[in-house]
């Protein structure tokens, strides 16, 4: 793992808004060569590459569609660091009927896609 930013590339899932983007500016700020905006639509990341050029790379993928998730892994093989920040927050209540759903859609998100990503970038990363 690189211990500095500069010239490197990485890619960080959620980019578009919140941590995800302030985490992308920050790693061009300090000299990352292009940064892949992750995202589940990649129209959402329209404004960071209007504000950065070609150095973020808008990439689709969903933490809810595992095969989204490999072709963004074979879609940039030039990654050296990868920040799993993508995720869901559902504001279903313990007594709503949809609670199972909602769970099941959190788990799915926050914990299957990010094992998902974690699993398909580490031959990346390896390399």
């Amino acid at each position: 793992m690189p211990t500095t930013l500069q010239n490197q590339t990485a890619l960080v899932t959620g980019a578009n808004r919140g941590i995800g983007k302030a985490l992308v500016e920050t790693f061009l700020k300090h000299g990352a060569r292009k940064v892949y905006a992750a995202v589940r639509d990649p129209k959402s990341a329209e404004a960071l590459v209007a504000a950065h050029g070609d150095r973020v790379v808008p990439l689709r993928l969903d933490l809810a569609d595992a095969d989204s998730i490999l072709a963004a892994a074979a879609a940039a093989p030039d990654v050296a660091i990868v920040v799993n920040n993508g995720g869901v927050l559902t504001t279903t209540g313990p007594l709503d009927d949809a609670v199972f759903d909602s769970l099941e859609y959190e788990m799915e998100v926050n914990v299957r896609g990010l094992l998902r990503v974690a699993r398909a970038f580490a031959p990346v990363l390896k390399a």
